[in-house]
């Protein structure tokens, strides 16, 4: 239950002085036209590369609860605070729970988009145009540019643990 504003600050900067946030999406494109008698003939290509150079949530600073879970204090096994009301474990000292992050590792991932087309618009007489055209795009899968590595789902991973909880 949240009924208390949440006062953890996450660590967004990088040495302390610049945002770990770096968003780029270069791109490139370029279209010819040619016109050979009852033919027009359009070629075109276009690249891009997205790259999202982000940090993590991670608490390196670390975030004190006030929310009064089910845990039982450790050393007297009495619940500790109040279950329903954190502003009053907030006045009384009862911190309910604390968690930490020992790095907050910055994900560098990109991927690349290649567009290619090809159209011929063919004038036969006065009352007949053909348009034969085809388009090929590549949107490239996400891949790490940086050393924090990709995050992926594992379904193997998580149907085990799934199982020992149970």
């Amino acid at each position: 239950m949240q009924t208390f504003p949440d006062l953890s600050q996450e660590d967004w900067v990088n040495g302390g002085n610049t945002y770990a946030l770096i968003k780029e999406t270069p791109s490139f494109s370029d279209d010819l036209t040619k016109v050979w008698g009852a033919h027009t003939i359009k070629v075109g290509a276009f690249y891009e590369m997205v790259d999202n150079n982000q940090g993590n949530r991670f608490v390196t600073n670390g975030i004190l609860s006030f929310d009064g879970g089910p845990a039982p204090n450790a050393v007297t096994n009495v619940q500790v605070g109040s279950p329903s009301n954190p502003t009053a474990n907030l006045v009384l000292g009862n911190a309910t729970g604390y968690q930490e992050n020992n790095a907050n590792p910055t994900g560098d991932l990109a991927y690349k988009t290649i567009s290619e087309y090809v159209d011929d618009s063919w004038r036969v007489n006065k009352r007949l145009n053909v348009e034969v055209g085809f388009r090929f795009d590549h949107m490239g899968r996400w891949y790490d540019r940086g050393t924090a590595g990709l995050p992926v789902f594992s379904a193997s991973k998580v149907a085990t643990d799934f199982y020992a909880e149970t």
